[in-house]
């Protein structure tokens, strides 16, 4: 019989630690001088052993910031504009929308009156 209760006592004593957590870490996020992130992320852990939602938003979070996520090669990437060829960076200036190759439908020479 005390083993229950000691058991339920620690399972409510770690929700009650979570949500601590949680409302420290929200506080945080609207107080400039708490970290909110780290408190909010503490508390989704201590309750993912009590609930399912933690460990799913968990989960979610752990596949959008994993290093694997960051390597990954279909994943679009970008160049930085110093690093362009000089043919594609001629399509980066005002000058482009004047491209001679333009249909002449579009030409600024051709306007009706």
């Amino acid at each position: 019989m005390a083993e229950g209760v000691r058991v339920k006592l620690s399972k409510q004593s770690k929700a009650a630690a979570g949500w601590g957590l949680i409302l420290v870490g929200i506080a945080g996020v609207l107080l400039p001088v708490l970290p909110g992130i780290p408190f909010l992320l503490a508390g989704l852990v201590v309750l993912s052993s009590q609930y399912t939602w933690p460990r799913r938003l968990l989960e979610i979070l752990r596949r959008k910031f994993s290093p694997a996520s960051r390597h990954n090669p279909d994943a679009p990437t970008t160049t930085p504009i110093s690093q362009l060829p000089p043919d594609k960076l001629s399509a980066l200036t005002p000058n482009a929308a004047c491209d001679p190759a333009m249909p002449a439908k579009y030409d600024a020479t051709e306007a009706k009156p």
